[in-house]
């Protein structure tokens, strides 16, 4: 699941919801959130949170972008090999 969820956002040119990487993902909300606190953590992920009710919270790859989308590229186009 983590190659998944770096490969999506890192195709993604906006922002992106939770809800939206479940689905995409077809991942539980447990593991996603495990993951996107692990990513944001070591700064692979940006977490904007939003002053709305109900609360709004988007994700995006973070500055280190370019290094994940060549890794997580690299990666998927060894596993089709």
């Amino acid at each position: 699941h983590v190659l998944e969820l770096l490969y999506f956002l890192s195709s993604q040119n906006r922002p992106v919801r939770f809800n939206e990487l479940k689905r995409e993902i077809s991942i539980t909300a447990t593991t996603l959130s495990r993951r996107l606190e692990e990513f944001v953590e070591t700064e692979l992920i940006s977490r904007e949170v939003f002053a709305e009710v109900p609360a709004r919270v988007e994700y995006s790859l973070s500055k280190k972008r370019e290094v994940i989308r060549a890794c997580s590229e690299k990666s998927i186009q060894m596993g089709r090999k």
